[in-house]
């Protein structure tokens, strides 16, 4: 199920969306800076043979959206670009998934999300990396 618009979700909503593209695409907008367009390829190859439709643009260039969610690799993109806002990024290993925490110290003290859902609800270290950059950004 894709919402309207991702620009529309609000944080409640996304904390509460699975691993999704949909989830993948609301953080391409919050954290990486990707804004929504018109439909237009994206070619995956130097060749320009494969490419992919999609919605997304930065800075005027068509973007595929990673998938966020669900790809260890693509999940720290996710970590690199708060890195650079100072962003610490913690990881615990739990008997069945993973909790992650955020922190940096700013003028006022230091900020810090933890995400770490009640059990029996667990998440896999890219859902977590996610969602705690979500909460993060959109606090």
């Amino acid at each position: 199920m894709r919402p309207v618009t991702v620009t529309r979700i609000i944080r409640e909503e996304a904390l509460a969306l699975p691993p999704s593209r949909a989830l993948d695409e609301y953080v391409g907008y919050l954290i990486m800076g990707y804004e929504e367009s018109e439909l237009r390829r994206v070619f995956l190859d130097e060749k320009k043979t494969t490419f992919k439709m999609t919605r997304w643009v930065k800075n005027g260039e068509p973007v595929y959206v990673p998938h966020f969610s669900t790809d260890v690799k693509d999940a720290f993109l996710l970590v690199e670009t708060m890195r650079k806002e100072g962003w610490v990024f913690h990881f615990s290993s739990l008997a069945d998934g993973y909790k992650a925490t955020l922190q940096r110290s700013g003028t006022w003290g230091i900020e810090r999300f933890e995400c770490d859902p009640p059990y029996p609800k667990r998440f896999t270290l890219p859902e977590a990396i996610t969602k705690v950059c979500i909460m993060a950004k959109s606090n």
